[in-house]
């Protein structure tokens, strides 16, 4: 029932849509999937890339930083800076604008050598005057110390301050500064502390080299704080908690949504001094390229679908082209044409049909054949039939004028061979119809045997033995009487004793079964089975006829035959057993 639809349709549309939407299928699932692995290469790819891009930059950031440890402790450890702050604040004015003056010049040099650096200090209270028209010189620690980012000094002795405006210059520059700080000691006595601040914008002016137009850069502090580029804390709560969940991730990637973007967010491993940078690349500049490559991949898509889908119709035509073709010749036999033309190049199963068919076709025109034969043997026996009527019509009328005749003589062996002689033409006329009853077929041999009395007198004996259940079967008529003329005619012609006829029928499952026996001189059962099937040319023509009108009536599984037997002949007759239909419509 699921497959009527396929049975209904024809067969080659039906191959070219199938076979192209299969086609169309795989493909549209190849285009995807090629599409979507290459995206993904290609994005890991860049990520990759972009990742590598990262950690050097990282590592730069790193070195710069180190770099200005170094310098903080080229500071610490300079014996003129140790000296001067080992000074109390006792000490003569002169004295104090000296120490100043030396060192801001320690100072000054130190941070004039960079261009990154924004100013160098020395905070601490262990002076009497402090200098701020010079920006690289000391700073009192009182007034440091009511700074918000003192806390973080206090709990420790180095590090990074995170980044702030710049809070501790006079001169209204408050531009965002990185300060590095470290505690100056003697021995056990705490001097002080430098402070290195940074101008924030050449970590931005690092980080931005390797970065492109769109591009979102962060800095993460050893608390996992995030500031943007120009050293502002990052107050967007979705950015923060996306970069904070990096935490603890050594480094990587991963596609990030912010609003209604997609990035690519790839983040660094932290540095020596704990900071990381992070970067997000919006997608759509990861999978550049890929629309165009998209579109050419659906059009190498298109021209394979069309090359496939010709394909799909050349191969649906070699298959159906031999098909139509066949239904052609077949449709020839139909009308009685036996000209047939087919390609016999084909093994395959095309080959196969077209050999079955050519044999089927030759199978059909021998039938035909035969079958016009046996209807021509059937209208010529039909005409003779017809024919021989008219002569035992005339001859039936005849004897009975002669019966009456032998009566009104006194001649009542006359009388006795004329009567049974009306009583065969009688029962040979049969109304015209060629079916009779095995009960008056029976009575016609009867009468023949009688007047065979009369001419052989005591030379032969004749035995019937018949299955009463076989009287009301039917059965052509005048099969009997030619057989057993025969055993007159060539069995007991040439004995010069008293020879026998034997009569016997049975009923054999479905079939009628009629046996003539005779003890005469005999024949070969085989020569003369294999001269009835040869014709008329072969045989006598009485048995011929018998033998022929069986078989056309009921088919060639019924007939007649011979079989071997001691001594005499043995002739055998086999009929279907039906009862006698003409006997059933006169019954009722």
């Amino acid at each position: 029932m699921r497959m009527y639809w396929f049975k209904t349709r024809r067969l080659q549309p039906t191959l070219v849509v199938m076979l192209s939407l299969l086609i169309l299928t795989l493909m549209t699932l190849l285009s995807i999937v090629v599409y979507y692995s290459t995206s993904r290469l290609i994005s890991s790819k860049l990520s990759e890339s972009s990742l590598s891009e990262l950690e050097q930059t990282n590592s730069q950031m790193n070195q710069r930083m180190t770099s200005i440890r170094a310098t903080a402790l080229s500071i610490v450890i300079n014996p003129e800076v140790t000296s001067i702050l080992q000074q109390t604040d006792r000490s003569d004015i002169y004295q104090q604008i000296r120490n100043n003056d030396i060192a801001s010049r320690i100072l000054s040099n130190a941070a004039y050598s960079r261009n990154d650096i924004s100013e160098i200090m020395i905070v601490t209270d262990r002076l009497g005057i402090y200098n701020y028209s010079n920006p690289n010189g000391f700073y009192e620690q009182s007034r440091a110390v009511e700074k918000p980012f003192w806390s973080f000094v206090e709990s420790r002795k180095e590090g990074f301050i995170p980044p702030r405006q710049n809070d501790m210059r006079s001169d209204g520059t408050n531009s965002n500064i990185l300060t590095y700080f470290h505690e100056i000691t003697k021995g056990e006595t705490q001097l002080g502390y430098v402070f290195i601040n940074l101008h924030f914008s050449s970590f931005q002016d690092l980080a931005e080299r390797r970065s492109s137009n769109g591009d979102l850069l962060y800095f993460a502090d050893e608390n996992n704080e995030i500031y943007d580029t120009s050293g502002a804390k990052l107050s967007d709560k979705a950015t923060h908690d996306i970069v904070a969940s990096f935490a603890d991730q050594r480094q990587g990637y991963t596609l990030t949504q912010l609003g209604d973007r997609k990035y690519l967010s790839v983040f660094s491993s932290p540095n020596d001094f704990h900071w990381r940078i992070i970067r997000f690349k919006p997608y759509a500049d990861v999978i550049e390229g890929m629309p165009a490559l998209f579109t050419r991949l659906l059009l190498v898509a298109a021209g394979c679908f069309i090359l496939a889908v010709i394909g799909a119709v050349l191969f649906s035509r070699s298959v159906t082209q031999p098909l139509k073709r066949l239904i052609r010749q077949m449709n020839k036999v139909g009308y009685g044409n036996f000209n047939i033309e087919l390609d016999s190049d084909y093994t395959n199963e095309i080959g196969q049909l077209n050999e079955k068919f050519l044999n089927m076709s030759s199978k059909i025109r021998e039938l035909m054949e035969d079958r016009e034969r046996e209807q021509k043997q059937l209208r010529e026996m039909e005409l003779r039939a017809l024919q021989s009527q008219i002569n035992p019509h005339f001859l039936y009328n005849t004897l009975d004028a002669i019966n009456w005749m032998a009566i009104r003589h006194k001649a009542p062996e006359i009388s006795s061979m004329t009567a049974s002689l009306g009583k065969i033409f009688r029962l040979s006329l049969n109304k015209g119809r060629e079916l009779t009853t095995v009960s008056s077929e029976l009575t016609h041999l009867d009468a023949y045997i009688h007047i065979m009395r009369h001419k052989y007198r005591d030379r032969f004996t004749y035995v019937q033995h018949i299955d009463s259940g076989m009287l009301s079967c039917e059965t052509i008529k005048i099969i009997l009487q030619p057989l057993v003329e025969n055993c007159f005619v060539h069995g007991l012609a040439s004995s010069k004793g008293a020879g026998q006829i034997e009569v016997t029928g049975y009923c054999c499952e479905d079939d009628l079964i009629f046996q003539i026996r005779d003890d005469g001189t005999g024949v070969n059962a085989e020569l003369l089975n294999e001269a009835l099937k040869q014709g008329v040319g072969s045989v006598g023509y009485g048995i011929h006829n018998v033998n022929e009108r069986i078989r056309l009536h009921y088919g060639h599984s019924y007939g007649l035959s011979y079989l071997n037997v001691e001594r005499g002949t043995l002739a055998q007759i086999r009929l279907p057993r039906r009862l006698y239909r003409h006997m059933e419509e006169e019954t009722h």
